[in-house]
């Protein structure tokens, strides 16, 4: 399942900046006595109560959906599959480019989604 959605520590950057906690499935941290496990769940709902923190784990679809559309001042993105992993490809006609490698196309999505929000390049929806 930890190919098909952000890893733990981008669900938790991605939260902390202010990406949507929506999401089919969810990081939580479940209570095991004096120790929490960290696992992939699909809680009812983002108030379930059996976990002590929940962090969206977005898809690439689910991220693809808050990333930027190509628009008419030139700024786009692009998704490619190189032998590394993926790369994700934002330019920008205001802010320069930006590329992001990982095996993991969701992290790759996730990390240019955190690049764009820290220059406010994310633009309107």
């Amino acid at each position: 399942m930890n190919k098909h959605v952000v890893s733990l520590e981008l669900a938790e950057k991605l939260r902390e900046s202010g990406f949507p906690q929506l999401g089919l499935f969810w990081w939580g941290r479940i209570r095991k006595e004096d120790d929490y496990e960290i696992s992939v769940t699909y809680p009812l709902s983002n108030k379930d109560q059996t976990y002590q923190d929940l962090f969206v784990a977005p898809l690439a679809s689910e991220l693809m959906e808050e990333l930027p559309k190509k628009n008419k001042h030139g700024d786009f993105l692009t998704v490619h599959k190189v032998l590394e992993g993926y790369e994700v490809f934002f330019n920008s006609y205001y802010g320069g480019h930006s590329e992001q490698y990982n095996d993991n196309l969701c992290d790759a999505l996730a990390s240019m989604w955190l690049y764009l929000k820290q220059r406010n390049l994310l633009g309107k929806k």
